[in-house]
């Protein structure tokens, strides 16, 4: 069963009506164990943000259960508090613990990558590719500079192609 982990800042209206915007199955974790985060020293001191009161999460998870034909039993949505980077660096592990198979993130960070795949974002992501995860980012806010390519992935003819024919897509 495909499970899809949705990591943003805020995932209003889904505590109050569970079960009504997405499959039943789906999950919230607002915030993560204080065991679990010692256990990964996942910054064991800090509390970490809360999740704002915006819905912007849920509409993220939606946007894919409809993309995938939004079946009553799935796919199994965990929706993960990835408000600022403590957060998104636990939301990412708690992926990874859970063997989540997709994990979709429509944020994105200005700076500490310069554009070299070795910043610290990269390496949050990268820890999350190594484990078998696909990674679904959104790149929506940047018009004619999203990616224009082809992408190669592990293994024989795992070549895909993308075309953006769209700039504001």
């Amino acid at each position: 069963h495909l499970k899809v982990a949705v990591l943003a800042g805020g995932f209003a209206d889904f505590a109050d009506r569970p079960g009504q915007y997405l499959p039943a199955s789906a999950k919230l974790v607002s915030q993560y164990p204080a065991d679990w985060v010692a256990r990964h020293g996942l910054s064991p001191g800090v509390a970490g943000n809360a999740l704002h009161s915006d819905r912007h999460g849920l509409s993220m998870a939606q946007m894919v259960w409809a993309a995938v034909g939004r079946p009553s039993k799935g796919p199994q949505f965990l929706l993960l508090n990835a408000n600022g980077l403590t957060q998104l660096r636990r939301a990412i592990q708690y992926a990874i613990d859970e063997k989540v198979d997709v994990i979709q993130y429509s944020e994105n960070w200005e700076y500490g990558g310069n554009f070299d795949g070795r910043g610290f974002i990269n390496a949050a992501v990268s820890q999350a590719t190594r484990a078998g995860i696909l990674w679904v980012n959104a790149a929506g806010n940047y018009g004619g500079q999203v990616y224009d390519g082809s992408l190669a992935l592990p293994g024989p003819d795992q070549t895909v192609r993308f075309t953006n024919r769209f700039d504001e897509n």
